[in-house]
């Protein structure tokens, strides 16, 4: 066997170039193969093995730096290409622009493209009529809208004779409509305060399709200590509705109303006539009997009409008179008291029309529009 110098075996192959035991080739100090008889190592295809000479490096090189030159060279004739193309095209656009026929075809195909896209909308919004919705921002009628979807801003119906069009009755609550609520507060109506009811039912559109308003909706109002003797109702205006999903719907002075309509909740009426009265009923008995006792006193002295005695019961009647009238005048400023169970059943009724625009992204949102047009 043949032997290295490490005691390790070396093999030859067919081709009589020098291997180690595990077929790798043995290298000389130029990395190239060795050959038994001293020739240029040849790989499995009788082909001359150079793969690591320096020759071979230097051809490689070369040949990388040629191919990178010509790949540069290539990129400049692109770029020079397509800045010559981009040039040429906005000089043809340049000209086309100062053609007059060009800019006439434009402007027919702007024309035309507005026209398809209202013929859009138009198409859309019958849709949605038919199916009792609304597509905002479809028509010019509410173009004036200036509350938006997630704000909660509201913007009421002004007084206008104009008729409305119909599809908007599917999504609308229309002004004098009997919303049922039951009171969750009593109401003593000694001094003015905030008042809290709850809506008892679904209250649907105009049209009956979409419940705009769920039951168990609660509303805010307040009242007022301005009422009359004799008057047994008493006037709650509504600012505000809040749904169970938590949406505000803010009210213009809506009203409450009984069952047949008429304004007002009645209540039972106090008219405390014994506390605007009785003072100034026994303060003037009080006056009128003490008068007659010192005249009747004055006549069995037999002292006879003594003037200075006469002037003194005269300045302290007028002061009594004067005091008496000042506590009437004061007592006379007591007004009546309506109380009011809670539970009692009462309606809410707007006095704008509440439109109900279509629910996004699954939020239920409410505002008012605005009836006023140019």
């Amino acid at each position: 066997p043949i032997l290295d110098k490490n005691g390790n075996h070396i093999f030859i192959d067919k081709n009589g170039n020098l291997k180690d035991k595990n077929d790798n080739p043995i290298l000389d100090s130029n990395g190239n193969p060795i050959n038994i008889n001293n020739k240029e190592a040849l790989n499995e295809f009788l082909n001359k093995n150079t793969q690591n000479s320096p020759e071979e490096q230097l051809r490689r090189q070369q040949e990388l730096l040629a191919e990178a030159q010509r790949q540069a060279e290539l990129q400049e004739q692109m770029r020079k290409k397509l800045e010559e193309e981009a040039r040429k095209k906005a000089e043809e656009e340049m000209k086309k622009l100062a053609d007059p026929t060009y800019q006439a075809l434009l402007a027919k195909q702007e024309e035309e493209r507005a026209r398809r896209i209202a013929l859009a909308k138009e198409r859309e919004l019958y849709k949605s009529a038919l199916l009792g919705e609304r597509a905002e921002g479809d028509s010019q009628i509410f173009a004036q809208q200036s509350s938006r979807y997630g704000d909660d801003g509201f913007s009421n119906q002004k007084s206008i004779d104009i008729a409305t069009n119909e599809h908007r009755l599917y999504r609308m609550i229309r002004a004098g409509r009997l919303i049922p609520a039951v009171l969750m507060t009593p109401i003593v109506s000694n001094i003015e305060g905030i008042i809290t009811a709850q809506v008892e039912q679904d209250v649907y559109a105009a049209q009956g399709r979409v419940v705009l308003i769920p039951r168990g909706t609660k509303v805010m109002g307040f009242y007022k200590n301005d009422n009359k003797i004799g008057q047994s109702r008493l006037s709650i205006v509504w600012r505000e509705m809040i749904t169970p999903q938590g949406v505000n719907i803010l009210l213009t002075n809506a009203v409450s109303a009984d069952s047949r309509g008429i304004n007002g909740v009645e209540g039972y009426l106090d008219n405390k006539f014994e506390q605007r009265y009785g003072l100034g009923l026994f303060l003037n008995t009080l006056s009128n009997g003490l008068m007659i006792t010192i005249s009747n006193a004055t006549q069995k002295s037999g002292t006879g009409a003594n003037p200075y005695t006469t002037q003194l019961f005269s300045n302290a009647q007028g002061d009594l008179n004067n005091i008496f009238k000042q506590l009437i005048s004061e007592q006379a400023k007591i007004k009546p008291t309506i109380e009011i169970r809670a539970g009692s059943r009462i309606y809410i009724t707007p006095t704008t029309h509440m439109w109900f625009p279509i629910p996004k992204n699954g939020e239920v949102m409410a505002k008012y529009f605005n009836d006023e047009y140019n």
